[in-house]
């Protein structure tokens, strides 16, 4: 579940605004920790600390390009493992990682498009 949240909340930093990602992030990091019985506001710090990573290379490169958000949404991503669980990867996680950023570029896309 944690991945997943990664994944999809990687892919609307890269397209839409900062400021925005970092208010969606914080509360999906309060709502994750309310679904999930943890510690208030520890997940909101990790991923508003992401937030900050994924905004500093995001003003470096051309954001809406899906290579940049591709390579750049798995890197986070085998960062967050590796941070959690250490070493051990699992190939069914990676590959649906994959396809989350995949599906969340298309629909994220389109929603800032019609916005537009």
């Amino acid at each position: 579940m944690a991945l997943v949240l990664l994944t999809i909340l990687t892919v609307y930093l890269i397209i839409f605004d900062y400021k925005q990602g970092l208010a969606v992030s914080f509360f999906a990091g309060l709502l994750y920790d309310l679904c999930s019985i943890n510690i208030l506001g520890v997940t909101s710090v990790k991923l508003l600390l992401f937030a900050l990573i994924i905004n500093l290379y995001k003003r470096k490169f051309n954001a809406s390009h899906f290579l940049f958000s591709l390579i750049f949404s798995m890197l986070i991503i085998l960062i967050a493992e590796v941070s959690l669980k250490g070493f051990s990867f699992n190939p069914a996680e990676i590959l649906a990682s994959f396809c989350f950023v995949v599906l969340s570029f298309i629909i994220f896309s389109k929603i800032k498009n019609a916005h537009l």
